[in-house]
């Protein structure tokens, strides 16, 4: 949907009012083009800042200890960037009913589980609930890419990396259960055959 293509949005970024300033960063109505990125990986924060000089655009980075980004966004009154591949904002799920979770409007303001985008979309909404009661795998499947479009559509997550894992036992161990949320192994009942 958004080939990688820096001409293109710096051609994007001119045409909308945003002109580049003496400082290297672009500005409209006097305003820099900046975001605020927190979050406790500093080499990606680095990475996106790089990225996003290339157009011209600004990138605070604030590192925070892991466990305290949503409290440190919330008093900052940080609303732009913050990194949701990671266990911190359990994006990393097999069921893609954390899209509800994360994204849906019906959560924003909430402080149990608050949006962590802000966005409001009657659509969105429907979607992401209609999709938690549907047993059929198609009829749910349907919901989801409707909310995938709308989501990528309105940029409301920027994927950027997929944390991996990779486990390893010898062949002679079995009993490793690999759990549902996050992927993470649990030996519990591991044992040598």
């Amino acid at each position: 949907m958004y080939p990688y293509d820096v001409k293109k949005a710096n051609q994007l970024l001119e045409q909308a009012g945003w002109t580049m300033g003496p400082n290297g960063v672009r500005q409209k109505n006097g305003q820099d083009l900046s975001f605020a990125y927190m979050s406790n990986f500093k080499d990606l924060g680095e990475f996106l800042q790089s990225q996003l000089k290339q157009i011209g655009a600004k990138l605070d980075i604030t590192i925070v200890p892991p466990g305290t980004q949503t409290q440190d966004r919330e008093l900052k009154g940080l609303d732009n960037m913050v990194d949701g591949g990671t266990q911190q904002a359990g994006f990393l799920n097999e069921d893609p009913d954390i899209m509800r979770v994360i994204l849906s409007p019906d959560y924003i303001g909430k402080q149990a589980v608050p949006s962590l985008i802000g966005f409001k979309s009657d659509q969105l909404s429907q979607a992401l609930d209609q999709q938690q009661f549907h047993l059929n795998d198609d009829t749910r499947a349907g919901l989801l890419k409707q909310a995938q479009q709308i989501i990528m559509q309105n940029a409301l997550i920027v994927p950027i990396f997929d944390g991996h894992k990779t486990i390893v036992a010898s062949k002679n161990v079995d009993g490793i259960f690999i759990g549902p949320v996050l992927f993470y192994p649990f030996f519990y009942e591991a044992h040598l055959t």
